[in-house]
């Protein structure tokens, strides 16, 4: 990456640039620059271009580049995988996933390593390391290593037989350490029934979850124009983001990148109904303090789930309260993901087609479904068949 500065001119008249080439990080994290004062017949766009080329050329042909095998796995890591790959081609969230997990785990483990040096035993390392600290997430940072290796070897930066991830297998997770993850029939029963009491923006989120199956983000994504009451669907078409680079909302497409329609029972859409009504009179008496948020083409954001002023809550917001209300009313602890799990539990145990279960989810294809909910039918099938104990 190159940028330029106005100087002033020689005691001649004749203009001056100078120039500064960035090449990455050096082994302690700190910026390779490259620096060069110019003298310039003009200062027009061409010539300035021109000596940027030229002084980029003599920095890549010369000998003050880092070479492959000197560069460090984090400036790897940072200026090569994360602008050139990840950024570029994957979504916002999935951005900064990756950028918390290798800030605050994997970077800092390997940190001070070349690239080109890792090997298994690192690698192995590196996993035991986590799970004797009781990390989670083991496959997540397996995905991440792996992804940056293939790209290290595909960008020539390591030769396949270098590959350090190649005999390494994903690490398996102790399913009898797993937290609880769902809510069975009765559990909802309870819930239901202290949600009675609650505010109505949070009971709505929550319901959106454990009675539609919706994710967190498509929750927050949903914007009044997506409710159809003539035949009680929700048009699941968004997810909303938070960019902390520009610091700003964002409606980004959902997980799949496909939309879809869920179905609402009856009484959930009445109570859809009488919130957004109270949003809309809310809105009415706001005023000119009403303050959505604006999208890419500068239109405003109609979103159900915002602040008294229009603006979009926290992302964390419908989390942090979902933890408060369960310590509040003594219950047990699920994540907020984990009432997403609830719905498709409880679907398995009315027996519903699965089909069913796999549109209103919003997974690709039925296997998906049938993959992750098959400990649930295999529990119900054995249930159901246990009944020729009383006839055996």
């Amino acid at each position: 990456m190159a940028s330029y500065e106005i100087l002033n001119p020689t005691k001649k008249g004749e203009p001056r640039i100078k120039i500064t080439v960035e090449e990455g990080y050096d082994d302690r994290g700190r910026r390779i620059r490259f620096t060069k004062t110019v003298r310039m017949k003009s200062l027009s766009d061409r010539a300035i271009k021109k000596a940027i080329k030229e002084f980029e050329l003599e920095v890549a042909t010369s000998n003050k580049v880092t070479k492959n095998e000197e560069l460090s796995f984090e400036a790897f890591v940072l200026e090569k995988w994360m602008k050139l790959h990840v950024k570029k081609n994957l979504r916002l969230r999935t951005y900064q996933t990756y950028n918390s997990t290798l800030t605050n785990y994997i970077i800092p483990f390997f940190k001070g390593m070349k690239l080109s040096k890792i090997k298994p035993i690192d690698i192995e390392e590196f996993f035991a390391y986590e799970k004797d600290s009781g990390r989670k997430n083991l496959k997540g940072k397996y995905l991440i290593l792996k992804s940056i290796f293939t790209k290290a070897i595909t960008w020539k930066f390591i030769s396949k037989e270098n590959d350090p991830m190649e005999e390494i297998k994903e690490p398996n997770v102790d399913k009898q350490h797993r937290e609880k993850s769902y809510y069975n029939e009765e559990e909802l029963l309870i819930l239901f029934k202290v949600l009675e009491g609650v505010q109505p923006k949070q009971r709505i989120a929550i319901k959106m979850a454990a009675v539609l199956g919706l994710r967190r983000s498509e929750i927050l994504g949903i914007r009044h124009h997506s409710v159809n009451f003539n035949n009680n669907t929700i048009l699941i078409d968004a997810q909303l983001h938070y960019d902390h680079e520009h610091k700003k909302f964002l409606l980004g497409p959902p997980k799949n990148g496909l939309a879809r329609t869920v179905i609402v029972p009856d009484k959930f859409m009445e109570e859809i109904k009488e919130y957004m009504k109270e949003h809309r009179k809310q809105k009415e008496l706001c005023g000119d303090a009403w303050e959505p948020a604006i999208d890419e083409n500068g239109e405003p954001l109609d979103l159900l789930y915002t602040n008294p002023y229009g603006y979009p809550n926290h992302i964390n917001s419908i989390t942090n309260e979902w933890v408060k209300l369960l310590k509040r009313h003594n219950l047990d602890y699920i994540n907020f993901h984990g009432l997403r799990h609830s719905f498709a539990s409880f679907m398995v145990a009315k027996n519903s087609n699965i089909k069913v279960i796999q549109e209103q989810l919003g997974h690709t294809d039925v296997r998906q479904t049938i993959q992750t909910y098959s400990h649930l039918t295999k529990d119900f099938k054995l249930k159901e068949l246990s009944k020729f104990d009383d006839i055996l």
